[in-house]
């Protein structure tokens, strides 16, 4: 299977722009790094936020590149990665860190979201991440438990809905 992905990805390569490329070279780069500074144990409490930005970054890689202003739902998605990362180190131990910085996280999230919405006026924008950010948020304010797992999970994967929507309204 990786290798028919790999053939897929190289016979589109020469479709994708030079500046694509090139920020996808560097988030390779940042990528590699990461992975090294966990291999040493560099990254204890920071490696959840590390996730949520190269998490961002390559999701809405080929967006921010062509659209410098989708920098603001890069920074969203990333914000929604992070708090749902949190939540998932919570339901592994409970931590008042991770607690701490869950309940951070929400704050950040409602003032990006304010931002993009009051930039844009467009709700559509904005409801895909106010629905992730709902299912987060009401599973972190009931009791931890692996039988919500499936939620929070079904919150990670919400931003399909952006690339579905991306794909069929184009």
């Amino acid at each position: 299977m990786l290798v028919g992905i790999l053939v897929a990805i190289l016979g589109l390569l020469p479709f994708v722009s030079s500046a694509v490329l090139r920020a996808g070279v560097m988030l390779a780069m940042a990528v590699v790094l990461y992975g090294y500074f966990t291999h040493k144990g560099w990254l204890q409490h920071e490696k959840e936020l590390c996730t949520a930005v190269l998490y961002a970054a390559g999701v809405g890689l080929v967006v921010w590149v062509r659209e410098p202003r989708a920098l603001f739902g890069v920074l969203a998605l990333a914000a929604l990665a992070y708090q749902n990362l949190c939540y998932f180190a919570l339901l592994e131990g409970h931590s008042a860190f991770y607690t701490s910085r869950l309940r951070k996280s929400e704050w950040v999230i409602m003032g990006l979201l304010s931002g993009m919405y009051a930039s844009g006026q467009d709700l559509f924008l904005v409801l895909p991440f106010l629905v992730t950010f709902g299912i987060t948020f009401l599973l972190s304010r009931m009791s931890l438990s692996e039988d919500r797992r499936i939620w929070a999970e079904l919150a990670f994967w919400s931003p399909l809905i952006y690339l579905l929507h991306g794909i069929f309204s184009t």
